[in-house]
């Protein structure tokens, strides 16, 4: 059986890097999840001083196009406001993108995956 190869995203704000929110701290953790989970690790996108209110960020609108293009399966996060702060734009995500296309978000930090009936 082939790996679900995996995109990390890592996002930290400039409020949140004050307050020493680490994105070498998020990283870390989630390739460690990553490997003890099997999965491939595709890329790390990290969108450095942005805010989550929405999608419009570099690195979040590369991943969608490798998501797009079919180059990886699976977005793993460190805790669901990385991906957004806005909880319709993470529905909507997983309803109408990652679902159809039998991809997935998982938060690591409490191990939940969206493709499984308790995510």
């Amino acid at each position: 059986m082939n790996k679900l190869r995996a995109a990390i995203y890592i996002r930290v704000s400039t409020e949140e890097q004050a307050q020493n929110f680490s994105l070498k701290a998020q990283e870390e953790v989630v390739k460690e999840y990553a490997e003890r989970k099997g999965y491939e690790l595709y890329d790390v996108y990290c969108d450095d001083g942005y805010s989550g209110k929405d999608f419009n960020r570099p690195e979040i609108q590369r991943l969608f196009k490798d998501l797009y293009n079919d180059k990886v399966d699976a977005i793993l996060v460190w805790k669901i406001d990385r991906l957004s702060r806005n909880n319709s734009d993470v529905l909507t995500l997983i309803d109408k993108q990652l679902n159809p296309s039998n991809k997935k978000v998982v938060i690591t930090s409490i191990d939940m995956d969206s493709s499984t009936t308790t995510g």
